[in-house]
């Protein structure tokens, strides 16, 4: 993707923000939400199956279905 920037400077000609269409900032934001969506996605079920080598090794308390939907 390609953006059209503008360059916002002080009175000295130094860079002191950016500017991009509103429509490309749109897109930016979904694609954040969607980046942190699948990281967050990624981090609980690597925690999922930590804890369920914890169950399996008795490390940890097992959970009945009922508990784990209760928990939901």
């Amino acid at each position: 993707m390609r953006f059209n920037l503008q360059y916002v400077q002080d009175a000295n000609g130094k860079a002191e923000a950016v500017q991009i269409p509103l429509q490309q900032w749109n897109l930016l934001l979904k694609k954040l939400s969607e980046t942190e969506f699948t990281e967050k996605f990624a981090a609980d079920l690597k925690n999922s199956f930590a804890d369920i080598e914890a169950m399996q090794t008795g490390k940890k308390p097992k959970k009945t279905i009922q508990e784990v939907l209760n928990g939901l």
